[in-house]
């Protein structure tokens, strides 16, 4: 806490001494904001990729199995009619 008081500090003298530099200091809030943004974005993105991935894995392994299942029970079908 009493770091972020001293940095506040220092920058009320910053700018004091040189008053531009207060739109230096909400530049550099304003790129942050900016960076955070496309942080979340990104992870957001990534996040919704990742679900539609396994949500389409999930369907072809359903459609694979139920494949399966109707080649097995046309196996059977075919042995009983042999008999």
């Amino acid at each position: 806490m009493m770091q972020l008081a001293i940095l506040l500090v220092l920058i009320l003298i910053a700018v004091i001494l040189a008053p531009w530099l207060f739109g230096v200091i909400v530049a550099a809030i304003a790129l942050y904001g900016v960076w955070i943004a496309v942080v979340a974005a990104l992870v957001a993105a990534a996040l919704i990729g990742s679900a539609i991935y396994a949500s389409l894995n999930n369907f072809r392994s359903k459609s694979r199995l139920q494949a399966q299942i109707a080649e097995g029970n046309r196996i059977i079908a075919e042995k009983e009619r042999a008999r």
